[in-house]
C-alpha cells in the first residue's frame, strides 16, 4: 500500500517548446523538481499522446 505524504504546494510557471521535443523537455523539468506522479483529467483523447509519452519516459501517470 502506497504511504501517504504531506503535499507540498509549490507554484513554478515555466514554458516549454512546441516542436518535436517538448514532451522530453517536459519529463524531464518533471524528474528534475522530484515528481513522482503525474496526474491528468482524462476528457476527450487530446491527453493520451502526452500520458503515453511521459509514461514512457519512465514518469507515472494516472489519470
Amino acid at each position: 500500500m502506497p504511504r501517504l505524504v504531506e503535499a507540498v504546494r509549490k507554484s513554478d510557471a515555466g514554458s516549454c517548446g512546441d516542436g518535436p521535443g517538448w514532451l522530453s523537455e517536459l519529463a524531464d523539468w518533471l524528474r528534475c523538481e522530484r515528481v513522482e506522479l503525474v496526474a491528468m483529467e482524462a476528457t476527450s483523447a487530446y491527453w493520451k499522446q502526452m500520458f503515453y509519452l511521459l509514461e514512457t519516459e519512465g514518469l507515472s501517470m494516472s489519470y
